[in-house]
């Protein structure tokens, strides 16, 4: 009965009857809710009556069409008709209904009007956040008669509690307020007028155990925009009787939980949700009137027992959440937890609460920690936890952890400090003043979602997630498609990309590690990965020369990881961007990655790139221009030319073939220096390409302009003027202003909207109106250039107005000694309009006047050039490119450090930079340079000077704290600890040691253990004085109290942070410094152009990289003043000095950083040992007093050794210098903040020296963890590998990863390196590429890194093939080599089964050897070896 109007109308008023404790507004409005409700009901049920009879007229119609159908069917197929009863009685149904109306079939029409009818109606929640500013739209939906609303949109899909993975996601701008927090724009999901189609439901309700009650299953959809999507994922929710929620481990195959990317394993908890009711009790409408809130509580759970081990075991995969399978299995269970197969509750460790972030007080400490996370992940997966469990909604729980499980991070919560510490980055945490300081945000522009940890140091790190796919603004679904560059869309972060994060799901860590230099001047990327997300994130901020110089570490010759490849396949995506930088930000990324192209190949259009770096090179910014060798190799890998006949048909391809032919030529060491008359038709020459089609350039023919305007027709056809004079000279910012928009608009004769026509160039170069950018520049020429703008418009029409009026001010151009003596122009008009009409007097006395004074001029007029084509020359000369590149320095590419053999390096004394010693001029970016170097007291000279041998000489009192003791016990205290000089055994007398090499064994045996005895027995080590030996410990144990001594530490502790924070300062002062006074042009004209060229981008800036690197280069200082030719040799020294106090600032002040720490260390133990008492002993006093005098012992000796390193590779200076050091360890110190010992500054020298100066060869043995991969292999890389030797470290196979990836790190930042691997074993093809790899990687002073087992293939691959060589020989096959145009050919002369050919050369000895014949030679550089 729900078609009945009356019916409806009863159950409606029912809904809204008067309640007992309802007062007189309550029960008013009641009333008006049931009078409209019941009119509601009315209407609505006879609707439904009336759609009722229009669906059963459709069946009917239906049903007669289908037999008159069904009738003629059965004529056509001579069955004969349908009974009459039959149709009769379809035709009487049809009466029945229809009541005489003539049957009508189905129609599309007709059934698109009964779908109109039926319109589906659905209940709404709007839910609106005031700050940050947000909209929630729910829809409420009926299942199983209650009622559950479901999130469905999200205008901000980073902080709402559910969001679709894979959901349709557009741009959704944020307003001002909001852009405090996160200055990109947001993502919004979901479709806020989803319908809720009506569906037949199923409710699941089980019984299992007593304590569990009935339980109905709740489907995650109901519970989206309710709970955290992390939790809605990780669990399977059941409801209880009293409306409270249980959630069980999900199946780690649950296809919902893996889509979120959260990596599954064994689930060890449960939650339980209790439902707070707020206000009133019940809800009789049920459209969700009554409030309530979510206790979310997470319980422990304990391993399952031994009764259900077998049953969860078996199905593992559903993570611990194991199935009963039979009746008696769950009769017999004796806990809730055991019948599902789960462990009962840890009583060991707390429980803990959820806290919603989003909804929490903005001045609340759990805002501040949402809003800090909420730049990791959406708060959807940041879940913020409470010990214990809140007994109200009024209680207000201490956040305690947080955790992100899609990016799988952990954090502690410090209750007492409020300090944020990282669980899976220990001794990290997390840097809120840090990370709001303005060097921190500028180095970390274009990275929104990076949070700045720091360590105990005080060290920064930038922690960014692998989990949120960076994206251009317009590759998000919007209603109005963009069609602009991703430069002007900017960047949004998807989070939410099902494939993306399942590339991620197999990997521990999803995330990012960035360590940013303790000058804050740079930020190192560790992995291949990391690098490529950084430089992802570089393109989309748009820092193009921050991607220029990060290519170099994206290189891998090995096979791309599934996180690798998709980020490889993001930058392919993100090229868009045809901006000039970019262009050739790409390019160089698609040249260094070329030697490994089969691996990482670009998936972008690299050949049209190529051709847009040429064509576009002078719009380029300096500091993003290829290197001459780059370029030439840029043409001949990418640009495709094609050949000659079809060069014209290639977008500037003449261009890019003139500049390669002179690239061949000029990079030729034996090119000329420079341009000799006559030149140009020699070997020397470049015959040049121009366009088939390329129009002529002219000059303007001068002397016909002057004959048309002395002609009679010059008045015909005069036109309106508009002009508005400035009541001013415009000079400066306004000038600059002016001509930008009118440039910008396009400048029209007759004056247009910005009035810069006709007569204002003309006033322009008569020199009555002045229009400059500066004070002393010349409005004529600025004039003469805009003329030389202006389309010439008597090609078109000589006879026009425009033409006329652009005669006089080219022959004004062209005729410059005509301007003084022109009429000036003089606006007599009384009302100075800006429409000046042809038939005004001011126009034509001026016209007039002009005409008048050429025709006087004509005789000086006639002299000068006519008309005349400009022809292009065909020829150019060519000059060797470093003198061509002093020149014109658009040749230059900046930046670039040609070797790194620069022996020494000095640091002088802060009076020889002193400005008014060297004469610089005051308040420049130089001179306060030059005077940082004098200006703390605690980096002055006398402390600089102990940077050269022992840094904290001069800073602290070492006497006083540190003490040399004998590193070995006397003999005669402990007879154990003796070191003898003799071998311990005597095997002389053995038969076996009667051999010649028995009996130098035993002499070497004998020399080696006497070496080491006199070593032991004279090494002393520093001790802190009072805790340097048993005895001083033992008075410190049995004293009343070491709470002195500890004291005593806890202010030296206090000194070194003092000491550290004012080096680190120094440090980044000294840093910012030496950047402006190297990028410093000067005082005047000169430098006033070379600044303004340089912020242009037409000149390079030096940055402090760069500045580090350019100390390994003997010609470092020629370098930098290529890079600034403003800077002469006083102001290379100063920068140099300053440079150098940098890194000496810097490596102290890390060195106090492990000083601090060391000393910490040891507080903390004397503090244990102070406190220790007699009732809380665990073993014997003498015992116990052993193991602390141990512990004492060791953190003594820690911290006296850090107080008193010593730097092994400075050398005494002569009286002018503090002192003298090798610039590549002091930069491996400063990149990594460590200390080199002296044993790795002795093997590193050895090595190197033995294996680059004397070609021999060196074998060092080391213990473990003395450095072998993280300080002696890199060290041995960087001065190796100078371009002109192949350095191969070689390494076993279980440690080459590890290898490898420490070079990439190592190499990652100031000296970049590219890091191969060489993979050869006995079935290797050996192939030309091969050679040319290797000969790149040569080339480009990269690493590679091998296995034995390769370099023993490749030996055992060369003797094979030179006993194949020498076997051929025997059987009388010669080997001949002809060369031919540079390109090696191998032939065999056969013996008698072919004709005799003389061979080009012989072979005189029959074993071929490389260095023997001329034959051999050649053949080892061929083609195929």
């Amino acid at each position: 009965d729900d078609d009945d109007p009356d019916r409806a109308a009863e159950q409606a008023a029912a809904q809204y009857e008067d309640d007992e404790d309802d007062d007189g507004p309550t029960k008013a409005l009641k009333a008006k809710a049931r009078e409209r409700a019941v009119k509601e009901a009315r209407k609505e049920a006879l609707k439904r009556s009336k759609d009722k009879q229009a669906a059963a007229h459709q069946r009917a119609a239906a049903a007669v069409a289908a037999a008159e159908l069904k009738n003629e069917e059965r004529k056509s197929q001579g069955g004969g008709a349908e009974t009459v009863d039959s149709l009769a009685a379809a035709r009487k149904k049809k009466g029945k209904w229809f009541k005489g109306k003539a049957p009508s079939s189905p129609s599309k029409k007709g059934a698109e009007a009964a779908e109109e009818k039926v319109k589906i109606r659905t209940l709404k929640e709007v839910v609106v956040l005031k700050d940050p500013p947000t909209v929630h739209i729910y829809n409420v939906m009926e299942y199983g008669r209650r009622y559950y609303r479901t999130l469905v949109y999200s205008s901000d899909a980073s902080r709402c509690m559910h969001c679709e993975g894979g959901a349709a996601l557009r741009a959704s701008p944020r307003t001002l307020a909001a852009s405090e927090v996160d200055a990109y724009n947001a993502l919004a999901f979901g479709d806020a007028s989803r319908p809720v189609v009506p569906r037949p439901t199923l409710v699941v309700t089980r019984n299992l155990h007593a304590a569990l009650g009935v339980q109905h299953y709740v489907p995650k959809r109901f519970l989206a925009g309710l709970l955290p999507a992390a939790l809605v994922d990780a669990y399977v929710f059941w409801q209880n009787d009293d409306d409270s929620l249980v959630g069980y481990p999900a199946p780690v195959d649950d296809e919902d939980a893996l889509g979120s990317g959260v990596k599954k394993e064994a689930a060890s908890t449960k939650l339980e949700v209790k439902v707070v009711k707020i206000g009133r009790d019940h809800d009789k409408t049920g459209m969700g009137h009554a409030n309530a809130l979510g206790l979310v509580v997470r319980y422990p759970l304990l391993p399952p027992t031994t009764t259900n081990a077998t049953t969860s075991s078996e199905n593992n995969k559903t993570g611990g959440a194991s199935k009963k399978t039979t009746d008696a299995q769950i009769a017999t269970a004796q806990s809730a937890e055991e019948a599902l197969g789960l462990g009962a509750v840890d009583p060991s460790r707390p429980p803990q609460t959820l806290l919603n972030a989003l909804l929490a007080p903005k001045t609340s400490s759990l805002r501040a920690i949402g809003e800090l996370f909420a730049v990791l992940d959406d708060l959807s997966h940041v879940l913020v936890w409470a010990d214990g469990v809140a007994t109200s909604a009024a209680a207000a729980p201490v956040p305690k952890t947080v955790t992100l499980p899609r990016v799988a991070l952990s954090f502690d919560v410090d209750e007492k400090t409020g300090a944020i510490w990282s669980l899976d980055q220990p001794g990290l945490r997390v840097a809120t003043d840090a990370a709001n300081e303005a060097t921190v945000k500028e180095l970390l522009r274009g990275i929104p979602h990076a949070l700045v940890l720091e360590d105990a140091d005080g060290g920064l790190h930038a922690m960014v997630p692998a989990t949120a796919k960076p994206i251009r603004k317009d590759e998000v679904q919007s209603a109005k498609t963009s069609s602009h560059l991703a430069a002007t869309d900017g960047m949004l972060l998807d989070r939410r990309d099902d494939e993306w994060l399942g590339n991620l799901a197999g990997l521990d860590v999803r995330h990012y590690l960035y360590p940013i230099h303790a000058t804050l001047a740079f930020v190192s990327a560790p992995t291949l990965a990391s690098a490529l997300y950084l430089m992802v994130l570089r393109f989309l901020a748009r820092r193009y020369v921050d991607a220029f110089r990060l290519a170099e570490s994206c290189v891998a010759d090995t096979p791309l990881t599934p996180e690798e490849a998709q980020l490889w396949a993001r930058i392919g995506a993100i090229a868009v961007d045809d901006d000039p930088d970019a262009v050739a930000a790409r390019l160089r990324l698609a040249l260094v990655t070329f030697a490994v192209h089969d691996i990482m190949e670009p998936r972008w259009d690299v050949r049209s790139d190529c051709r847009a770096y040429f064509v576009r090179r002078d719009h380029v910014d300096a500091s993003c221009r290829l290197s001459p060798d780059e370029e030439l190799r840029a043409i001949d890998v990418f640009a495709d030319l094609g050949s000659e006949q079809t060069m014209d048909h290639v977008g500037g391809a003449w261009a890019i073939a003139n500049r390669r032919d002179y690239l061949r030529l000029a990079l030729r060491r034996d090119a000329p220096t420079e341009r000799v008359k006559g030149q140009e038709n020699t070997a020397w020459s470049v015959l040049m390409r121009w366009p088939a089609h390329r129009p002529e350039a002219y000059a303007p023919d001068v002397v016909s302009k002057v004959i048309s305007l002395d002609s009679k027709s010059f008045w015909s056809n005069f036109s309106t003027i508009s002009y508005n004079r400035p009541e001013n000279d415009v000079v400066g910012p306004a000038a600059a202003q002016k001509l930008c928009g009118a440039l910008d608009r396009g400048m029209e004769l007759t004056g247009g909207k910005d009035s810069m026509g006709f007569l204002y160039l003309y006033e322009m170069i008569t020199g009555t109106l002045r229009t400059v950018i500066r004070n002393e520049d010349s409005p004529y020429l600025l004039a003469s250039y805009l003329v030389g703008l202006q389309k010439d418009a008597s090609l078109a029409n000589p006879t026009s107005f425009s033409a006329k009026l652009l005669s006089i001010l080219e022959i004004a151009v062209a005729a410059p000694f005509l301007v003084p003596g022109m009429p000036k122009f003089d606006d007599t008009r009384k009302f100075k309009l800006t429409t000046i009409v042809a038939g005004q007097n001011v126009t034509q006395t001026l016209l007039k006047n002009v005409q008048h004074y050429f025709s006087t001029k004509r005789a000086e007029i006639s002299r000068l050039p006519r008309k005349h084509a400009i022809k292009p020359p065909p020829t150019i000369a060519v000059v060797r490119l470093d003198k061509l590149a002093d020149v014109a320095r658009t040749w230059r590419a900046p930046g670039r450090v040609n070797d790194l053999d620069n022996g020494l390096r000095a640091v002088h004394k802060a009076g020889d930079v002193d400005p008014s010693r060297l004469g610089l001029p005051p308040q420049t970016p130089l001179s306060e340079a030059a005077l940082l170097c004098g200006s703390r007291p605690h980096f002055d000279d006398d402390a600089v000077a102990a940077c050269g041998d022992q840094p904290l000489a001069a800073a602290l009192d070492l006497t006083s704290l540190v003490a040399e003791v004998p590193a070995k016990k006397k003999a005669d205290a402990d007879k154990s600890a003796k070191v003898t000089a003799a071998l311990p055994f005597d095997a002389s007398k053995h038969r076996a040691a009667k051999t010649h090499v028995a009996k130098q064994m035993l002499e070497r045996l004998s020399a080696d253990v006497a070496e080491f005895a006199s070593y032991e027995t004279s090494r002393t080590k520093p001790m802190m004085k009072g805790l340097s030996n048993d005895a001083e410990i033992d008075r410190l144990l049995h004293s009343a109290s070491p709470e002195a001594f500890r004291k005593g530490i806890s202010a030296l502790k206090s000194k070194l942070v003092s000491l550290r924070d004012a080096d680190a300062a120094y440090a980044r002062d000294a840093t910012l410094w030496s950047v402006r006074a190297a990028n410093d042009g000067g005082a005047g004209k000169a430098g006033l152009v070379w600044t303004l060229a340089r912020r242009a981008g037409l000149e390079a800036s030096a940055w402090f990289e760069f500045l580090v690197e350019q100390l390994l280069s003997s010609r470092g200082d020629k370098d930098l003043t290529e890079l600034n030719p403003r800077l002469d040799v006083r102001g290379v020294a100063v920068v140099r000095e300053v440079t150098c106090r940098a890194l000496l600032a810097a490596s102290r002040a890390a060195q106090l950083s492990r000083c601090v720490a060391a000393a910490g260390a040891l507080e903390k133990t004397l503090v244990v040992v102070s406190t220790t008492t007699p009732s809380n002993k665990v073993l014997e006093e003498e015992d116990q007093n052993g193991v602390q005098r141990a512990e004492v012992l060791l953190r003594s000796g820690a911290l006296a050794e850090q107080l008193s390193a010593k730097r092994y590779y400075a050398e005494t200076a002569s009286p002018q210098e503090l002192f003298s050091f090798e610039p590549r360890f002091l930069v491996f110190e400063f990149v990594w903040n460590l200390s080199l010992r002296k044993a790795q500054v002795q093997i590193v020298r050895n090595l190197a020296t033995d294996s680059e100066e004397r070609g021999v060869s060196r074998v060092k043995q080391m213990l473990m963890g003395a450095g072998k991969t993280t300080v002696v292999a890199p060290l041995l890389a960087l001065m190796l590998a100078n371009g002109r030797s192949l350095v191969v470290s070689i390494v076993p196979k279980a440690l080459l990863e590890m290898t490898r990836a420490q070079m990439r790190a190592t190499f990652s930042t100031i000296i970049t390196k590219r890091v191969y691997t060489l993979h050869f074993d006995r079935s290797t093809v050996i192939k030309p590429a091969l050679r040319l790899s290797l000969e790149a990687a040569r080339d480009a002073r990269a690493v590679v890194c091998a296995t034995p087992t390769t370099i023993k293939s490749i030996m055992l691959a060369y003797v094979e093939s030179l006993q194949r060589c020498r076997d051929d020989d025997h059987r009388g096959l010669a080997l001949v080599v002809s060369n031919n145009n540079n390109k090696h050919r191998v032939t065999r002369r056969l013996g008698d089964n072919g004709p005799e050919q003389a061979p080009l050369t012989t072979t005189t000895k029959k074993k071929l050897s490389p260095t023997t014949t001329t034959t051999t030679k050649d053949w080892s550089t061929a083609e195929g070896q």
